[in-house]
């Protein structure tokens, strides 16, 4: 609805003289459409629309028809800002009138249809919902993106300050800057989005000698440095390299937080009762960074739908295929250096190409970390991966040429320009997709592009809109399957107070599933990485330590306590790792194989999370068995010296033990689901009778029976977050140590085991 200001005041003005102080969307339509036909009526000179708003009105009726005409205006423009087709939806839904209900009310309506959204938001991250979390996050979300369309130019103003420098600060030394611009009608770049399209001239204009400056220097003519220059200029700053690297790092930090400031981010930092606006702008990334880690957003995400662009896209060639993967793991095998091979480039003085930044990677895989890189290292045949180095996959489609001139880099300015350059490969990693490369032609050519040069190529290369929009429907099917039937998961998930993420969904239902536990998945990545081991070998890559019987022994050996068991996921977790990374590198991985690798890692991580609340995932395995066990020790439930072990065995059945210690001695009830399983667990009775009472433990009585069969995530609601402090309680004279019920699980499993072998034999 377009109304002008006249209309507003005439509507304002006509309900003076009715005395109702009602204005609604239909009052406003019938007022412009009388100023419409006034305009007519002056042309064709008819009387009958002559004027009707230039009557005589006293100056105090005046000032509250101005005052009105001003508050109408204002709630017009909240509700074009926040009204949508959804929005309207809502509003109807809930019994609006958004034709005759007051302007006031339908603002009401979105405001609460606005907040209902930030609290959506914040229920989704099992966040508080108070109303002190929903405005930190509406105005964090808000300011942040009002941040993306302030001048650029006031990073020049608070340059000496920026280590220290808030959201907030900015936002406010923006918001004065753009009302400067505004009132004197002069253009302007936005932090982040473009030039507005009308001045886009003037402000070439004024800056035309950018590219002779940068010229003069000798530093090449990206948008990065002449963005930085035009910045400098018009703070009235000198121009020298180390302010433009200054500027630079300064503008790809404010940047890239906002880009990833993403809705389930900030939600998760209000969470952790973190003010984003109120933290300086490398900190914040540094939170960011780590967030979006724990909400799964991950490298291995990112090169699973890498991959699947390759295999969609019919249009690229097997060989360029191979050339794009090859580029992708250079840029993988740079970000597991953690910056040695970036700090190699700068500290030689080179400039930071894909080239160079290889050639640094292959100086650290012989062993030469502190190695300056120099042309007596050559071209690129020596470093190695699995199967096939990245050079040959890169230069698969085109033959090598040499080596091009580097220009030399002003060591001076180290650190920043570390600083700034690991951001633009973060950037590059974000950017990459197989149709941009295509569309940048020959990739040996992109070897020896500057990274900056490269980042601003992703960024103005349009990608293949159809490809993406055809990636993310088929994750949201993904998500879809994922969440169907997962009432057992989402009920683990809620009783250990997790996180309801998509990765944990994952983890919980595979838990509770029989064949595709985290143990399972894992016996299955290691025997299909035997037939790899000659090939691993040749390519200088350390074979696997991964082996179920070992850590199976490792998991028994620590049932002693929770910190013999926190170091013993420890020690597991760095052995999956190296498993896990070793497949990644396989240059012929798919999609597929990324998406199974996922699933490993996801579990990994949540039988970690359940063992900080003392439930324990274990693995029996004997010969090609793995029996799945569950060990959870009750010290907060109000059940205090109790253990319950679930056991999911291919021999026994569905197996679950309850011990009860009391000062008195143990009482312990055995049910197994079948005749067959629960004879061979009374016939070794005797056994665990005897290994029992070697630990020092009186057995009051032991009571074995048919159970019946418990759905997987009952086996795991011993938890309960709210009896966390009753550990405070503890009366070593009544209650039982935390030793003895970790001996008592120890034993039983240990029990178990042997049960198993013989079964086995």
């Amino acid at each position: 609805m377009s109304v002008s200001d006249e209309a507003v005041r005439l509507a304002v003005t006509d309900n003076q003289a009715d005395g109702t102080d009602l204005i609604n969307c239909r009052k406003l339509q019938e007022a412009q459409k009388q100023l419409d036909e006034q305009d007519k009526g002056r042309e064709t000179g008819r009387p009958e629309y002559e004027d009707k708003t230039n009557g005589e009105t006293g100056t105090d009726t005046a000032d509250a028809v101005d005052i009105k005409t001003i508050t109408v205006r204002r709630q017009l423009e909240e509700i074009r800002l926040k009204m949508t087709l959804e929005a309207g939806r809502q509003l109807m839904k809930k019994g609006f009138q958004l034709d005759t209900d007051s302007l006031s009310k339908i603002v009401d309506g979105l405001k609460d249809i606005e907040n209902q959204y930030y609290k959506n938001l914040l229920k989704e991250g099992n966040a508080v919902v108070s109303t002190e979390n929903v405005e930190v996050l509406k105005n964090s979300l808000q300011g942040i993106e009002e941040l993306k369309g302030m001048p650029s130019y006031i990073l020049g103003s608070i340059l000496p300050n920026r280590s220290t420098e808030t959201v907030n600060e900015l936002i406010a030394a923006g918001t004065e800057l753009r009302q400067a611009f505004d009132k004197a009608g002069e253009a302007y770049e936005a932090l982040m989005t473009k030039p507005r399209s009308d001045m886009g001239d003037s402000i070439t204009k004024a800056f035309r000698n950018v590219d002779a400056i940068l010229e003069d220097m000798k530093l090449e003519p990206t948008q990065a440095n002449e963005r930085a220059v035009r910045i400098l200029g018009y703070n009235g700053i000198e121009i020298t390299n180390e302010n433009i690297q200054y500027i630079k790092s300064y503008d790809e930090q404010v940047n890239q937080m906002m880009k990833n400031f993403h809705p389930a981010v900030a939600a998760e930092l209000v969470k952790k009762g973190t003010n984003p606006l109120n933290m300086p702008i490398e900190e914040l990334n540094r939170h960011i960074d780590g967030i979006k880690s724990e909400l799964g957003i991950r490298e291995e995400e990112k090169y699973s739908k890498y991959l699947w662009q390759l295999e969609k896209n019919n249009g690229i060639s097997e060989e360029e295929k191979k050339s794009y993967i090859g580029i992708y793991r250079l840029l993988n095998a740079v970000e597991k250096t953690d910056g040695a091979a970036l700090g190699a480039v700068l500290k030689a003085a080179k400039e930071v190409t894909m080239n160079n930044l290889l050639t640094a990677v292959r100086t650290i895989k012989s062993g030469g970390v502190d190695a300056a890189v120099d042309e007596s290292y050559g071209y690129l045949e020596q470093l190695t991966f699995t199967r096939e180095n990245i050079t040959d996959q890169v230069n698969t489609s085109f033959q090598t040429t040499g080596v091009s001139d580097k220009k030399d880099e002003n060591t001076k300015y180290l650190e920043e320009k570390f600083s700034y350059m690991s951001n633009l490969l973060k950037d590059v990693m974000e950017e990459i997709a197989p149709d941009k490369l295509q569309a940048m032609g020959n990739p040996e050519e992109i070897l020896h592009m500057s990274v900056e040069k490269l980042q601003e190529e992703f960024l103005n290369t349009e990608g293949n809109t159809d490809l993406e929009y055809d990636y993310w429907d088929q994750k949201l099917e993904t998500c879809r399957k994922l969440t169907e039937q997962a009432d057992d998961a989402l009920k683990l998930i809620r009783d250990y107070d997790l996180p309801g993420s998509l990765p944990n969904i994952q983890a919980a239902k595979d838990l509770l599933s029989k064949d595709q536990t985290f143990y399972k998945q894992l016996k299955k990545l290691m025997e299909g990485s035997k037939g790899n081991t000659e090939e691993v070998k040749e390519a200088g890559k350390e074979q696997h330590s991964v082996y179920l019987p070992d850590i199976s022994e490792g998991f028994i050996q620590a049932l002693t306590g929770p910190e013999t068991m926190k170091v013993q996921y420890g020690t597991m977790e760095q052995e999956v790792n190296k498993l896990l990374n070793q497949s990644y590198s396989n240059p012929i991985i798919t999609s597929q194989d990324i998406a199974t690798l996922q699933r490993i890692s996801y579990g990994m991580s949540f039988i970690q999370k359940l063992a900080v609340k003392e439930s324990y995932e274990i693995p029996i395995a004997v010969g090609d068995n793995i029996t799945n066990v569950n060990v959870t020790i009750l010290r907060n439930t109000g059940e205090k010296g109790k253990v319950n072990v679930d056991i999911d065995s291919k021999t026994l059945g569905k197996v679950s033990a309850v011990f009860s210690v009391k000062e008195q001695g143990m009482n312990a009830l055995i049910t197994c689901d079948n005749r067959t399983g629960l004879e061979v667990m009374v016939n070794n009775s005797q056994e665990l009778k005897a290994a029992v009472s070697q630990t020092g433990i009186e057995i009051k009585q032991l009571n074995y029976g048919i159970g019946n069969k418990i759905s997987g995530s009952d086996r795991y609601n011993n938890y309960n977050p709210e009896n966390e402090t009753e550990e405070s309680s503890y009366n070593p004279e009544k209650d039982v140590t935390t030793d003895i019920l970790y001996n008592l699980a120890k034993t039983f499993l240990v029990h178990i085991k042997e049960i198993e072998m013989n079964l086995n034999k």
